[in-house]
């Protein structure tokens, strides 16, 4: 598994997986460099099992239309690698996803990052370098 694997899984909409030297960046900063609007109020810090369930949700289905992209195991799988690449036991991690009333499932049309339909991601900030894990979709 790298990353190429995980953008080739999601054969639907746009993902971005990316990372920056964070040189003591704003997140206003960090976002714009993302190519994210610069809003970090609409962004809320997230425990690490929380991220991990918005990733995975975001690799499972498309966010325009709700349709089944990849199975759970290889979502799962997907996430998996990208936090054991990605993620430390010092990080923070950063989504503009809503829980949903049930809290399994997450809402990413109400704060939007990009000119897309709809768009969320994770944002994961581990001293001087920051990594984004973003997905826009269109109808």
């Amino acid at each position: 598994m790298n990353i190429s694997d995980i953008v080739k899984l999601r054969d639907c909409g746009e993902l971005k997986i990316s990372y920056i030297t964070n040189w003591d960046y704003s997140m206003n900063q960090i976002l714009d460099n993302f190519g994210l609007f610069p809003c970090e109020d609409k962004l809320k810090e997230v425990l690490l099992e929380d991220a991990q369930k918005i990733v995975e949700a975001l690799l499972f289905k498309d966010l325009a239309y709700g349709s089944e992209i990849m199975t759970t195991k290889e979502a799962t799988k997907c996430m998996e690698y990208f936090f054991s690449t990605f993620s430390s036991p010092n990080s923070r991690y950063y989504s503009n996803a809503v829980k949903g009333a049930d809290n399994n499932q997450y809402i990413f049309h109400i704060n939007q990052f990009t000119d897309s339909l709809v768009d969320g991601g994770v944002v994961i900030i581990d001293g001087d370098i920051a990594v984004c894990f973003w997905v826009s979709d269109d109808d």
